[in-house]
């Protein structure tokens, strides 16, 4: 055999042999069937619980106002946010969009933003005296384990002309809508 005989057959079966083995994670169709290895720890589907405080004295509000939400982190570094948050009307807030980032071996940063789309009128509890605009929360995440995460978050709320808005004055024993809040995820199944 010659040498271009030879070179044509063996990339021929490292073609046909790259292809065997990933016969069995495709449907047939060119889609990849089951769960993917993420390529960072925090990529998949999340629940996590929130528990809001207050950013000077870091005393928690009442258990009654945690919440949870629901966080799809993406490879590439975009993620989504879902809260079940009561304070808001429903239709009040939108879905958050955002960015995340690995800071550390074990720890991330992750960026949000959603709308407020339209203010709270009369609100009363467990509603807030929110005003239209974007909420951007900050988080600090820290990863013990691939199933686990927990941190904190600083909430800002502006309105619809980029104006940090003050944080309105609760009625007694509710949280205050802008602030800090600490959270623990974990991955769903």
């Amino acid at each position: 055999m010659n040498a271009k005989m030879m070179f044509g057959v063996v990339i021929t079966a490292v073609a046909l042999s790259a292809g065997m083995g990933t016969a069995g994670a495709d449907d047939g169709n060119g889609l990849k069937v089951g769960r993917a290895k993420p390529s960072a720890p925090l990529v998949g589907a999340w629940q996590v619980r929130v528990t809001p405080y207050n950013c000077v004295t870091g005393v928690p509000v009442p258990p009654a106002f945690a919440f949870d939400s629901m966080l799809m982190f993406n490879e590439g570094g975009t993620f989504l946010e879902m809260t079940s948050n009561r304070s808001f009307l429903a239709g009040q807030r939108s879905p958050g969009f955002g960015y995340w980032e690995r800071t550390d071996r074990d720890y991330y940063r992750a960026v949000f933003k959603a709308f407020v789309q339209f203010d709270t009128a009369n609100p009363v509890p467990p509603l807030l005296p929110y005003t239209r605009g974007v909420q951007t929360a900050d988080q600090g995440i820290e990863m013990p384990d691939n199933d686990h995460f927990s941190g904190d978050a600083k909430v800002t709320f502006r309105d619809v002309d980029g104006n940090v808005v003050a944080p309105p004055v609760p009625p007694p024993g509710q949280p205050v809508p802008q602030g800090c809040a600490r959270f623990a995820g974990t991955r769903m199944e």
